[in-house]
């Protein structure tokens, strides 16, 4: 897979890969129960790239992270998403795909999670086609997250036209919104307001539930 034109990351943030990634990387790579591990680790010659100081990879992605809680979901859709951190799309020496999340604190940056297998592959394959579709400066890669939802998608924005907009869910999801499969703007934030508002009254109704069994 080639490096995607928005795969720029600033310098603070390669640093932080340098320092961090080779230990995630380690973790992961000691799992060789995974059939994608043992690939990763055939792929490599007889003396293992993530074995030195600074274990090479690429950088295939990098989107900003956009992100909220079920109330504004079910409020306002897409609407009130906020930025917060960075989720890159990595390769390692190996051809090991890894989806690594990094956050900011105090201009500090650092890896807050790595994941491998399923979720990297499906990120891979939602990238590279929401990539081929941005065509256009005004669009940007981005990536959606509501954990509330269990929604991982990424979000083709254009800040022209917003209603031109194109998710796809990496993760299966409380909104039934199918992993890799493209929805527009509209068909998917139908579903988030539904299903956050459902959840929202189901959790309500519990707690109103609970409130009397307590009372009896």
């Amino acid at each position: 897979m080639k490096a995607t034109p928005q795969a720029n990351v600033s310098r603070k943030m390669k640093q932080a890969l340098e320092r961090e990634l080779h230990s995630h990387l380690e973790t992961h790579l000691q799992a060789d129960h995974f059939a994608h591990i043992r690939a990763a680790k055939a792929a490599v010659p007889a003396k293992p790239t993530w074995q030195a100081k600074r274990p090479a990879y690429r950088i295939l992605g990098a989107m900003r992270i956009y992100s909220t809680t079920l109330a504004p979901a079910a409020r306002a859709g897409l609407s009130e998403m906020q930025p917060g951190g960075w989720v890159l799309l990595v390769q390692s020496a190996g051809g090991l795909l890894a989806k690594v999340e990094m956050q900011q604190r105090d201009k500090h940056h650092f890896v807050a999670r790595m994941s491998t297998g399923t979720v990297a592959e499906d990120l891979a394959a939602a990238i590279k086609k929401e990539g081929t579709a941005s065509k256009q400066k005004s669009q940007e890669l981005r990536f959606l997250s509501i954990p509330a939802m269990h929604i991982m998608a990424v979000w083709l924005h254009s800040s022209r036209n917003p209603k031109r907009d194109t998710i796809t869910p990496i993760s299966l999801n409380f909104a039934g919104l199918r992993p890799r499969r493209t929805y527009s703007r509209t068909t998917a934030e139908k579903a988030l307001q539904q299903h956050a508002t459902d959840l929202i009254v189901h959790w309500y109704e519990r707690y109103q539930r609970e409130g009397e069994q307590k009372a009896v």
